[in-house]
């Protein structure tokens, strides 16, 4: 199905996000199988660069949708302001969850000698029984991909279809450019 280049944006940009997610619950599997206490080089660089991403593609793109998507819709009807209303408190969330993720991986980064005793002492309950670093780490990518996954569901079966409806050809064109601007400013 075709859709209008604005909604086709925010979907490939879901996709991207599904398969980091994805790529993030694959890796920390294979390490907590592995009896890894924690990240490998490539791992570890790699939730580097999944955090920058969250930090800065998924802001751009929640900004997308709050600055550009929504205003229209919110003028269209009261149903649509209340779904809106809904998905900005949903942004909240997702937002709430990157944090946690943020600081879980800050403190397995980090090389204070705490936090290697605590890698050390928690390495004794990793076979399943307990929950280490990794599988701290493992539970706020889920935590997060369930949330992101329930809130895209929730955009593209309701929101989206309904912009798609409600929607002129000549709104979505002027969204191109004001989604380049949030691009621009966000990646400068």
């Amino acid at each position: 199905m075709s859709h209008p280049e604005a909604i086709q944006q925010l979907l490939d940009e879901h996709d991207r996000l599904r398969e980091l997610l994805a790529e993030a619950r694959q890796r920390l599997s294979r390490l907590i199988e592995a009896g890894a206490s924690s990240l490998d080089g490539g791992t570890e660089s790699f939730f580097a660069d999944l955090d920058a991403f969250l930090a800065v593609d998924l802001e751009a793109h929640i900004a997308k949708e709050e600055e550009v998507l929504f205003p229209p819709l919110e003028r269209r009807s009261e149903d649509l302001r209340r779904v809106c209303e809904d998905m900005v408190v949903q942004h909240d969330e997702i937002k709430a969850r990157r944090s946690g993720l943020q600081r879980v991986l800050e403190h397995l980064a980090s090389g204070h000698d705490d936090v290697r005793a605590a890698v050390h002492a928690a390495r004794a309950v990793f076979n399943g029984e307990g929950r280490g670093p990794l599988r701290t780490l493992f539970e706020a990518v889920f935590r997060l991909d369930a949330m992101l996954q329930g809130h895209f569901d929730d955009e593209e079966g309701e929101l989206f279809p309904a912009a798609e409806e409600v929607l002129t050809p000549n709104e979505f064109a002027a969204m191109i450019p004001m989604m380049a601007a949030i691009e621009a400013r966000t990646f400068e």
